[in-house]
């Protein structure tokens, strides 16, 4: 009996021992410690460690957030843009116009990844690919697109058409160009003959497999020759015209790209973030004189004064180093006449007066050529637009040209990449 006492008291002091380190190991506590008092040595507790995927476990940011995003597009001659298979926007001029050339712009709220797709068509009569058919201008049809897309949270510019691109070739006529010459052109009759393939299913899934979607193909602007409407956007340097490998026979194109949050959106500190950078959404232009769509007053025209107007910015972003002003006037496609250019103005200006000067460099004008502000005199009847645009700038511009040849062009190259943000004031003017 005193053996099986013993093994009895044996095993239950081994088990509240147990107990007790187990015990010990959760709390942590140092009152649940063994006393040096006790005649055993006690085993040294279990540490208890958290798996690594836990113990190194960050707050989750990966969250989806949603953001605005600005869709800017042209095209020769239609377009249709979706986000996954919801449309987003859809060319205003339809399809069936003979002469179609315009810009669109649309916004649309969204998160990363964007999978966007997009329909694109050259016009054509019929299935021959021509247009003007019977007349003395019959001829096969050209084609030709350019998007730029930014996230308006950050004012960066997010995705681009260019050769990354995946594009596909559904529709081509004719399939021998000797058609565009036929008396009498018909549609899958030599040599007017043509494929039409029709979309495929599910292509605008983002998990698509779009592998063999080779045509994609980077066209210069001499061979587009982009018109109405593409003057009306401020393309990005890295904006590419894009279109299948033959701009008269690829009728109608299905193309595809895949947007990416870029790194400046997936900081793991959202207010270290904020506290180095503005929302370019808050920088603003204003004047004094006028607002925004209003008339500008005869003294800051070739009818009044010939006064600069004054202006007044805010909510640049902090990094700014220095500003640029660019005043300028789109009169028709493929022509900008400008006013008043102004760089290197020091960023802690943020106002000029009326007849400002001193502050910043004076650029040339494409009125006479100096290096002056020339004041808007428009020619002929009706309202004329004028846009002035602040430009925040992470450096100084450096030009390859004298400062006598700095014209809105020059100046546009040269701070295309230390752009932080920019800001309008659109007015009108009708003399």
């Amino acid at each position: 009996m005193k053996i099986k006492k013993t093994i009895f008291a044996s095993i239950t002091f081994l088990i509240l021992t147990t107990l007790a380190c187990s015990l010990q190991g959760q709390v942590s506590s140092q009152e649940d410690a063994p006393s040096s008092s006790e005649s055993e040595e006690q085993p040294t507790p279990p540490t208890l460690v958290p798996p690594e995927s836990e113990a190194n476990s960050q707050p989750d940011t990966s969250e989806a957030i949603s953001s605005t995003f600005k869709l800017e597009a042209w095209a020769d001659n239609w377009f249709a843009a979706y986000l996954g298979d919801t449309l987003i926007v859809e060319d205003s001029v339809s399809i069936t116009t003979e002469r179609s050339f315009n810009a669109e712009t649309a916004t649309f709220e969204a998160s990363y990844p964007l999978s966007l797709n997009f329909i694109l068509k050259d016009f054509k009569e019929n299935d021959t690919g021509l247009e003007y058919i019977g007349s003395p201008k019959q001829q096969m049809g050209d084609g030709g697109f350019i998007m730029q897309l930014t996230d308006m949270s950050t004012g960066e510019i997010v995705a681009l058409s260019n050769a990354d691109w995946s594009c596909t070739v559904i529709h081509e006529a004719p399939l021998d160009k000797s058609c565009e010459s036929q008396s009498n052109p018909t549609a899958g009759t030599a040599p007017c003959e043509f494929t039409d393939f029709g979309e495929p299913a599910g292509w605008k899934s983002s998990d698509f497999d779009d592998s063999t979607w080779t045509a994609t193909t980077v066209h210069s602007s001499n061979d587009v020759r982009p018109k109405d409407g593409y003057d009306q956007i401020r393309w990005d340097a890295n904006a590419e015209f894009i279109w299948g490998p033959d701009l008269e026979t690829n009728n109608t194109l299905l193309c595809r790209t895949i947007v990416l949050a870029p790194l400046s959106n997936t900081s793991a500190d959202p207010e270290a973030d904020s506290a180095t950078s503005a929302n370019p959404s808050s920088f603003s232009l204003i004047s004094s004189d006028v607002a925004e769509g209003g008339s500008l007053p005869t003294e800051y025209t070739c009818d009044g004064e010939r006064a600069t107007l004054p202006l007044l910015w805010e909510g640049a972003p902090v990094e700014t180093q220095s500003f640029a002003l660019v005043m300028h006037h789109v009169p028709g496609p493929g022509d900008t006449h400008w006013y008043w250019i102004l760089y290197d103005i020091p960023a802690d200006i943020t106002s000029l007066s009326k007849n400002s000067i001193g502050v910043g460099t004076l650029g040339t004008n494409s009125v006479n050529g100096n290096t002056e502000y020339a004041p808007p005199c428009s020619k002929g009847p009706g309202e004329k637009s004028y846009t002035y645009t602040v430009y925040a700038l992470s450096a100084e511009p450096q030009f390859s040209v004298p400062a006598s040849q700095i014209d809105r062009d020059a100046l546009l190259n040269a701070i295309q990449h230390i752009t932080l943000a920019s800001t309008e004031l659109n007015i009108t003017y009708t003399r």
